[in-house]
């Protein structure tokens, strides 16, 4: 027999203790209103006088005792505590009867009769049961603790002594049948029998309920049996005739009662061995041990004590006296087994919110109880509920006056305690709604919802309704605790007029809200047609929105301002249209009207455009064979895609051949002969390339020469020729003419005494000009470096002049001093010759320029020239090919060529590639003259590279993006548009300004550290770093992927005016830096350059007191802010 520990002991009794307080007190039992009132069993002892009849209570506080406190039957022998703390069963084995006693009075109610020589007691894990061992009658009786009074008897093994419950099982020591019998308490019979030796008198189980523990008499053993299978798990030998065993509440010893030789043993259960064995009193029959675990207690029959033993030292620290005789077995205090078997706790029981009482109709009563996860079932009829009553899911609404009854449950807890609630109604009040009365105006950006605040009175809204239908509650309106909102989109769909919407309750009256409905829109504004893009047979238009709009009518004509019924009509969010089914080559006029309730706004302004597309296939394609050329004619096809023709693209899959050409005939060179060719012709239009035509095939053959007979040719002779000083003849050079690689070579060389005669005359500032008249493949003026010297300290000009092309050249520019240290003649300057020359191409070059005409879908409007300059000395020749300042050269364009048709001038350099030198195209002499500007020398070509990008039509950029575009200075997304919106990066703006300048790439180590060598615009930074155009940020980076903003590029194209010193600054067109009232964000780096920036004229503000300069800059604002640049510097 064993104790539990006294924390979890005292918080198991305290709950039982309150669990009894709650009975009714049907059989004297005292009900206790608190723990508090519960008597103390952790510390007391209730000790049987076997010999006088009598309880003596022992106090384990203090040990004292009162002896004979309470009478009881005869051959009183064992004490049993019930779970609830409120019942001490008492077996009197003379009397074959149980005694029951309060343990708050220590008086016996109640006296149950048994079956003979009753001897232990125990009680199920809630104490509704006791159990009773009859050893004569071999039964157990089964008591119902409520009634008091017998329900059942067992049939067991033989002799059954002690009895200890666990779980659902009841263990009992049969003594003389040598064996622990097994009873199911469910069932109420045995179901197993434990074989153990030598009388088992005693039985005990530790705290966790796994192990018992048996004292065998007959051996002088204790044995101990796992309650899991039943097994024995080893057997130990103690003192004689051990009588009782009884666990630590820590459940690491077993204390054992040894009534022979008058001693208990103690054992160590995590090694199973006797440590210590203690004498005591005179026939220790039972043992216990305290709460705390600081005791072990016997009772000793003869010596008519109790010993205490101090656990810590295990020596007996004190006795108690008892009455005489106080034989027992089984228990006399608060056992172990308590802990294997805690008592069962009751429910909670349902609290109901609100209470009973007088409540509204509709009013919902919500029920809960403290106890988690548990149950709550009920009922309205007043009857009682049970498990199989009504399951609570949600509030119950009370609509008539009823009882309602609800008990909690919860798996393994007892059944709450019925709540019982009376409920009647209330007569319902009128719910209020304010305002009762509201305008609402259709007009859209007037529209507003509705905001109704209710009054309920406790009633709940049911519905709104309009003249009996209901609206539609989340749509049409929203509730938020008292608040209604009405839907500003279901007001607007009722008519001008009242309206009148009912608010219905669930009690009381329904109220009524009364909405005058009116309608203030205006007739909208006209729409602004912002573009009409021609397709196909098709015409695309864009509008701009026009508030108050409720959808849009198009008008369509092929008359200018005369329309009839619209073409279509779109929703108001729809800002475009495409009007199809059209005829190519017909101006079509549209115009638009916003719609609304009000009426139609007044007409748009009109666009027009023409649909177009690709043109047909040319007529009548052939050709003809020559000597490694072939001549391909057609005329023009019958359908032009409703756009003029501007050229024709001619290919052959032979020789993988591409050209380009204005009209036929066009005469194609370099063929193989003795290759045969097959020709494709297609025709060009602003829309595209259109449809080919396949000529016949030819194979072109070398023609039969008749070989004249050789003749001797006389050395060129020297001729006096005049050259113009200051637009003066003077005869000062001689003329040479030669061929040289199947060329014709004109060569004029001026004469040193004579032209410095003539800058003397002159002065500073002379221009000598070089003219030459006649017809020759190669032009070369010549001059020796002293003459250089001479035209550069006069500040001279040398200009070449031929039929087809210009070049002027200041003197200075030379740098004849640099020259001449390259060449080794510092002191020798006569001994340089520098030769300026202007070429035609060599026939290698021709075919990469036409070569690349054709891939670069560009057209060439004048023979393409070669500008060179060269100086040589001792065999020694460098080429000067580079300039710090712009060059000029020009390029005669043909007779009759229109000069709208002409675009730019390009560099084609030795490897195809090209790019745009800033060209300008102006009237000499009566004659068309592309007046070419750039920084190197190299092959010049006049081109037409029409560009024309559809989504700038009809945009404030259209012309100069479409300008810069054919310049090749602007490219198109990938996509093939331009997006004029669109913000432009750092490194686009760098790219775009490198392109407009006309500057060759450069490449090389980069200086920023975020500009990589495999990037597209790697050269293009380069580049405008070593043209002094671009700088990066402290940390050395240029953030090429940012976008640019104004006070960056107007920095930029500050700089980029050293290159423009024709630009002036003009007061009249101009705006300081100061006006602006912004000017204090223009960061201070940037101060200076931006302020050069507007004297120029250049840029300007984003209005005329906003500069923006932390703004983004967009394509289509670049393209301006370029193209206004190049036009300012005269370059185009």
């Amino acid at each position: 027999m064993n104790t539990l520990k006294t924390k979890s002991l005292s918080a198991k009794l305290s709950v039982l203790f309150l669990a009894a307080a709650m009975l009714i007190n049907l059989t004297g039992l005292t009900a206790y209103t608190s723990a508090a009132e519960a008597p103390d069993l952790l510390h007391k002892a209730y000790v049987t006088s076997f010999n006088t009849g009598v309880v003596d209570v022992v106090n384990l506080e203090n040990n004292t005792v009162e002896k004979g406190k309470i009478k009881v039957g005869t051959y009183p022998n064992s004490a049993g505590f019930s779970p609830t703390g409120t019942q001490i069963y008492v077996t009197n084995r003379g009397s074959s009867n149980v005694s029951v006693i309060d343990p708050a009075t220590d008086t016996v109610i109640s006296t149950i009769p048994v079956g003979a020589d009753p001897h232990g007691v125990a009680f199920n894990a809630s104490g509704s049961k006791a159990y009773v061992a009859n050893r004569s009658s071999g039964t157990i009786s089964v008591i119902d603790t409520a009634a008091l009074s017998v329900t059942n008897t067992i049939t067991v093994s033989k002799t059954p002594t002690v009895l200890v419950v666990v779980g659902n099982k009841l263990f009992i020591a049969s003594s003389d049948d040598n064996s622990v019998t097994v009873v199911d308490l469910a069932e109420e019979k045995m179901v197993s029998s434990i074989a153990v030796p030598n009388n088992p008198y005693g039985l005990s189980v530790n705290p966790a309920g796994t192990k018992l523990y048996t004292a065998n008499k007959g051996g002088n053993s204790v044995t101990i049996i796992n309650v899991s299978d039943y097994s024995i798990e080893t057997t130990i030998t103690v003192g004689s005739s051990p009588h009782a065993t009884e666990s630590s509440p820590d459940g690491s010893r077993v204390y054992v009662a040894n009534a022979s030789s008058n001693n208990m043993s103690v054992i160590d259960t995590a090694t199973n061995t006797v440590i210590k064995t203690i004498p005591v009193g005179g026939n220790p029959y039972v043992v216990g041990a305290s709460a705390d675990g600081k005791h072990a207690y016997t009772i000793n029959y003869t010596g008519s004590s109790m010993s205490v033993i101090d656990t810590d030292t295990l020596t007996v620290t004190a006795t108690i006296p008892l009455s005489n005789g106080p034989f027992m077995v089984g228990t006399f205090m608060v056992s172990t087994a308590a802990a294997a078997n805690p008592a069962v706790p009751q429910v909670a029981a349902p609290a109901a919110s609100p209470a009973a009482g007088a409540v509204p109709s509709g009013t919902e009563v919500t029920l809960t109880t403290a106890t988690e996860a548990a149950s709550i079932y009920y009922t309205t009829d007043g009857s009682d509920p049970t498990s199989g009553s009504q399951l609570y899911t949600g509030p119950v609404a009370i609509t008539q006056a009823l009882t309602l009854k609800a008990i909690a449950v919860k798996a393994d807890m007892k059944d709450s305690e019925i709540l019982s609630q009376d409920y009647t109604l209330t007569a319902p009040e009128n719910s209020i709604i304010e305002p009762d009365t509201a305008v609402f105006d259709k007009r859209t950006g007037a529209q507003a919802d509705i905001a109704v605040n209710m009054t309920l009175k406790g009633n709940t809204l049911t519905n709104i309704q309009n003249a009996g239908t209901p609206l539609a509650e989340g749509t049409d309106y929203t509730v938020s605790g008292t608040t209604v909102t009405l839907s500003a989109a279901y007001l607007a769909k009722q008519p001008v007029g009242t309206l009148q919407l009912t608010f219905i309750f669930s009690a009381g009256a329904p109220q009524a809200l009364t909405v005058a409905v009116s309608d203030t829109t205006q007739i909208p504004g006209a729409p602004v047609l912002q573009s009409a893009v021609p397709g196909n047979g098709q015409v695309q238009l864009t509008w701009a929105p026009v508030e108050g709009s409720a959808a849009y009518k198009i008008y369509q004509s092929v008359s200018s301002a005369t329309y009839g019924e619209e073409l279509a009509t779109v929703s108001s969010s729809v800002y475009t249209y495409t009007a199809s089914g059209l005829t190519n080559g017909t101006a079509y006029y549209y115009a638009v009207q916003a719609v609304n309730s009000a009426g139609d706004s007044p007409v748009s302004n009109q666009a027009s455009a023409t649909p177009i597309t690709v043109p047909g296939a040319p007529l009548a394609a052939s050709a003809a064979a020559g000597d490694k050329t072939a001549v391909i004619s057609f005329t023009t096809p019958a359908d032009n895609g409703g756009s003029p023709v501007t050229g024709y693209e001619i290919s052959s899959a032979e020789g993988d051949i591409k050209v380009s050409a204005a009209s036929s005939p066009v005469v194609i060179t370099g063929l193989q002969n003795g290759t045969t060719y097959t020709f494709t012709v297609k025709a060009i239009n602003a829309a595209g390339t259109g449809a080919a035509a396949t000529t016949n095939a030819i194979t072109p053959a070398p023609a039969v020469i008749t070989a004249p007979a050789p003749t001797a040719t006389p050395a060129p002779a020297a001729t006096g020729t005049a050259v113009l000083v200051n637009g003066q003849l003077q005869t000062i050079g001689q003329s040479t003419v030669t061929q040289s690689g199947g060329q014709k070579v004109t060569t004029l060389t001026l004469d040193e005494s004579k032209l410095q005669e003539q800058l003397n005359a002159a002065g500073n500032g002379a221009v000598i000009t070089l003219p030459f008249t006649e017809p020759s493949d190669v032009f070369v003026g010549e001059l020796n470096g002293q003459m250089v010297n001479s035209l550069e300290q006069k500040q001279g000009v040398i200009k070449i002049q031929t039929p087809q092309a210009g070049y002027t050249l200041p003197a200075d520019l030379l740098r004849i001093s640099s020259l001449s240290q390259q060449l080794g003649q510092t002191s020798a300057l006569q001994q340089i010759t520098l030769q300026i020359q202007i070429a035609a191409p060599a026939a290698a070059q021709l075919q990469i320029i036409n070569s690349v005409a054709t891939s670069g879908s560009f057209t060439l409007a004048a023979a393409p020239l070669e500008f060179t300059i060269t100086a040589s000395s001792g065999g020694k020749t460098i080429d000067v090919n580079t300039f710090n300042t712009y060059v000029e050269r020009s390029i005669k364009l043909p007779s009759g060529t229109d000069a709208s048709r002409i675009t730019t001038a390009l560099v084609i350099e030795p490897d195809g590639s090209v790019r745009h030198v800033p060209t300008k195209v102006i009237t000499e002499d009566g004659g068309q003259v592309a007046r070419i500007n750039s920084l190197t020398n190299s092959t010049y070509a006049v081109v037409y590279h029409p560009v024309a990008f559809a989504d700038v039509a009809g945009h404030w950029s259209q012309s100069v993006v479409n300008d810069l575009a054919s310049r090749m200075v602007l490219n198109g997304t990938e996509d093939g548009a331009f997006h004029p919106g669109q913000n432009m990066t750092r490194a686009e703006f760098a790219a775009t300004l490198v392109r407009a300048l006309g500057l060759r790439l450069e490449s090389g180590t980069s200086s920023f550290t975020d500009v990589h060598s495999s990037a597209w615009y790697s050269q293009a930074v380069q580049t405008a770093v070593s043209h002094n155009l671009i700088q990066g940020f402290e940390d050395q980076t240029f953030r090429p992927l940012e976008q640019i903003t104004r006070e960056q590029a107007m920095t930029i194209i500050a700089k980029a005016l050293a290159y423009s010193p024709a630009v002036q600054a003009d007061g009249s067109q101009t705006a300081a830096l100061s006006s602006f009232k912004d000017a204090g964000q223009v960061s201070a780096w940037a101060a200076a350059g931006v302020s050069e920036a507007l004297k120029s004229g250049i840029v300007s503000g984003r209005n005329e007191s906003t500069l923006a300069p932390k703004a983004n800059v967009t394509r289509a604002e670049v393209a301006a802010l370029i193209h206004r640049f190049l036009e300012k510097s005269g370059l185009i």
